[in-house]
């Protein structure tokens, strides 16, 4: 956001701090969760994740990192690694990032924007022709 000239370095570090708080406080409606690094290519995500599992970035043509519930996505995971899939996990403090499970994040730092004054110039910028605001994209 910042290196795209999109936000101001206040704002980006303002929201790194309540994303932070946020996550560290474990707000209303957080579910445990588990990202990882996986060998598999987007397609083959996405003919393979569970429906709790979800592709949080593709990251290369053989590279995709997940995100979901705790339990689910470690099953998950160890079914890929018997099966020689390159895996890793990711330290993300037992959240979930990129997918439905930090949308109690993205609610709390939603409502945080009439409270804080420094807010990114640009409210509607998206990536990957997806639709999804930035700030729900991120978190």
């Amino acid at each position: 956001m910042y290196a795209d000239g999109v936000c101001d370095r206040e704002f980006v570090l303002t929201f790194g701090y309540y994303l932070a708080r946020f996550s560290q406080e474990r707000v209303r409606g957080y579910v445990p969760g588990a990202m990882y690094a996986t060998g598999l290519s987007w397609e083959e995500g996405l003919g393979r994740c569970p429906s709790n599992v979800y592709l949080a970035c593709n990251n290369s043509t053989n590279g995709i990192t997940i995100a979901g519930e705790k339990v689910s996505t470690t099953e998950f995971v160890e079914q890929l690694a018997a099966e020689g899939v390159f895996v890793k996990q990711i330290l993300s403090n037992d959240w979930a990032y990129h997918c439905p499970y930090a949308d109690c994040v993205a609610q709390a730092i939603g409502d945080l924007k009439n409270k804080v004054h420094v807010w990114c110039p640009f409210p509607t910028y998206t990536l990957c022709g997806e639709g999804r605001l930035f700030s729900d994209y991120f978190i």
